[in-house]
């Protein structure tokens, strides 16, 4: 999807400009120094993603510093290629180089809007995928500098909450649709495994 309909005067602006990014330990380092404490993982960013319930998830306490997540941090994942706001269930986990913490102004971006336009934009994912089309190169992973060299059009931070708001909602209503299916599947199974089990049949 396009930006430019949000676009205000005031011109591009590249992401290293807006974050300052910071790739997690290598996890195999950091596993060794915390056995104990579950890793954040992939599944964890899409749980955050889709605002799972906290009490639905294993709260980790008395864990912080550089090498766990905080509620509230703005992590990309370099697997999925994906951003996300880590949840209240999430914090306290061991942040690795799976990750890129993102560090930001909030008086400039909201970190909502910013998901919005990492995961969506159809321009951001053709950057990011653009190396991956090239001869010789071969695999990669996202990086920061990749990341940094992306450019922005931020709106005015209130229109930014108002557009981010609406894509936080939107991806919770669509976790409960899905919840909703499972439900209906579960109980559409359950009658008619009743019925052939009946005698007769």
């Amino acid at each position: 999807m396009s930006l430019d309909r949000f676009t205000e005067k005031g011109g591009p602006m590249k992401l290293e400009k807006i974050l300052k990014m910071n790739v997690g330990p290598n996890s195999t380092r950091i596993r060794g120094q915390y056995p104990e404490v579950p890793v954040y993982s992939v599944s964890d960013l899409e749980d955050d993603l889709f605002q799972k319930p906290s009490e639905m998830m294993s709260s980790i306490e008395g864990y912080s510093g550089p090498a766990f997540t905080k509620t509230g941090d703005l992590l990309i994942s370099i697997i999925k290629e994906k951003a996300c706001i880590v949840g209240k269930g999430n914090g306290g986990k061991l942040f690795t180089s799976a990750f890129i913490r993102c560090q930001y102004d909030e008086k400039i971006l909201d970190p909502w809007f910013f998901c919005f336009f990492f995961n969506e934009s159809e321009e951001v994912g053709k950057i990011i995928h653009v190396r991956s089309g090239m001869p010789g190169l071969g695999y990669y992973h996202l990086n920061t500098e990749i990341i940094g060299q992306i450019e922005i059009d931020l709106p005015p931070l209130e229109k930014q909450k108002t557009l981010g708001s609406l894509y936080q909602g939107c991806l919770k209503q669509l976790r409960l649709y899905d919840r909703k299916k499972e439900v209906l599947k579960k109980a559409v199974n359950l009658v008619i495994n009743e019925e052939l089990e009946k005698k007769g049949n």
